[in-house]
């Protein structure tokens, strides 16, 4: 499984406050391609803080808000599965490998980001991401 971020601009990467840039996501397997956020768009680094926030957390039932749009989508763990819907669709999805890809596109993200624009690492929405994905004790 692939978790694809799409920014719509991704220009706005090297700019003032880049870690407001707007996009989209693509979850893509064999079987399966589909965009969550792509009518309206969200900001990206906050919103995937919030579902990488529900994934560690023993919370079963989950409202994804896109950052700044409103678009909503329900989160359910159900066992080894995610279920992911809104009033258009229902998908459901290893949640291991859901959550390995998530995580690994947020980490490529800041990785990438830091690299093109070192000054995105003293942004909020940045520093929200990463201390979702490495918390401190």
């Amino acid at each position: 499984m692939e978790f694809k971020i799409i920014f719509n601009n991704p220009d706005e990467l090297l700019e003032k406050d880049a870690s407001l840039s707007f996009g989209y996501f693509d979850i893509c397997s064999k079987d399966l391609k589909v965009s969550l956020f792509f009518e309206r768009s969200c900001i990206v680094f906050l919103t995937l803080s919030s579902i990488i926030y529900f994934l560690e957390q023993n919370l079963k039932t989950f409202i994804w808000v896109g950052e700044d749009n409103g678009k909503s989508f329900q989160v359910t763990k159900r066992s080894e599965n995610i279920e992911i819907k809104d009033k258009q669709m229902s998908i459901n999805i290893n949640h291991i490998a859901f959550e390995k890809a998530v995580r690994s596109a947020a980490n490529q993200l800041l990785t990438e980001s830091k690299g093109a624009n070192p000054k995105i690492a003293d942004e909020s929405a940045f520093l929200d991401l990463y201390m979702s994905l490495f918390p401190t004790v």
